[in-house]
């Protein structure tokens, strides 16, 4: 989800993200089959933390912010695209969940 949270936050957020480091770490940085890199759970921590802080201190829901593309958006539609990305992965997980122990509809 770290990805996501950077994506969206970043698109139409004009304030300063958390720094990064560009050496393969992070949110793009993989390991061989041994699960995400060290500083993955750093970086969606930091997303997180810098989404509800721009949040808490916003006016209102309905502020705009402008795009890449020069459209605009609500903070309200970022939240609940984020919503909805956080409601997809939980379901993919549960699905895995199914799959290695046979139990449904929990």
């Amino acid at each position: 989800m770290t990805r996501p949270e950077t994506h969206q936050a970043a698109q139409g957020i004009p304030q300063q993200r958390p720094a990064r480091a560009n050496d393969g770490s992070g949110l793009h940085g993989r390991r061989d089959y041994g699960g995400p890199s060290a500083g993955l759970d750093t970086t969606w921590r930091d997303e997180v933390a810098f989404a509800e802080n721009f949040v808490a201190g916003s006016p209102e829901l309905g502020i705009r912010g402008t795009l890449r593309d020069g459209d605009t958006i609500a903070l309200r539609e970022v939240l609940v695209h984020m919503i909805e990305e956080y409601a997809r992965r939980c379901g993919h997980a549960d699905l895995l969940r199914e799959r290695i122990d046979g139990r449904v509809g929990q």
